[in-house]
C-alpha cells in the first residue's frame, strides 16, 4: 500500500482546481459571456413591412412578423420580438425565417428586390396596447439581437 503524503496533496490541489475550472468552458459558458456584439447580416438592407411599422392597432396576437431584406439569410435567422406580457418587457423568439411574398395591404420597403420573410409567433398574447420592437437574430451565433428594425403598437 502506497501512502501519499499530504504535502503531495498540496501540490496537487492548484492541478485539481485547474482540471475543475476547465471542465466549465466550452457549451457551459454563460450565453453573455459569449457576446460578439449586435446580430446583423453584413451589406443587408432590412426593414420591417407586417405589420406596418408605427401601426397602432395590431391585434394582441399577432400571428407573424415579415421582414424584407436584400440578401438571403441563412436558416439560423429568426426575428426577436420584444414587448409586455403580464406587465413584464419580455423578447420572444418567433419562428426561424421563411420565405414568404409581401402580405396584401403592406407597403414594399425603400430599396430594390427585396426578398420577404416571415417569422412565425409562437402563441404568444402581448399586453394591450404594448409597444413591440422586431429584432434580427442569429441563433448560430452569439450575438445580441440588434437595433430594432421596426416598432408598432399591440390594440
Amino acid at each position: 500500500m502506497t501512502l501519499v503524503r499530504p504535502r503531495s496533496l498540496v501540490c496537487l490541489a492548484p492541478l485539481a482546481a485547474f482540471a475543475a475550472f476547465a471542465a466549465c468552458s466550452g457549451n457551459n459558458t454563460p450565453y453573455y459571456a459569449q457576446n460578439s456584439g449586435p446580430c446583423t447580416y453584413e451589406n443587408a438592407q432590412v426593414a420591417l413591412v407586417a405589420p406596418a411599422p408605427g401601426a397602432t392597432a395590431v391585434p394582441d396576437a399577432f400571428t407573424q412578423v415579415v421582414i424584407a431584406t436584400n440578401a438571403v439569410f441563412p436558416s439560423s435567422y429568426d426575428a426577436i420580438v420584444s414587448g409586455n406580457i403580464g406587465g413584464v418587457a419580455q423578447q420572444v423568439a418567433f419562428g426561424a425565417l421563411i420565405g414568404t411574398t409581401l402580405p396584401s395591404g403592406s407597403k414594399p420597403p425603400s430599396f430594390s428586390n427585396p426578398i420577404y420573410y416571415a417569422s412565425t409567433n409562437p402563441g404568444v398574447t402581448f399586453d394591450a396596447r404594448s409597444a413591440i420592437s422586431v429584432a434580427l437574430n442569429d441563433t448560430s451565433s452569439n450575438c445580441t439581437p440588434g437595433a430594432p428594425i421596426g416598432t408598432f403598437t399591440v390594440q
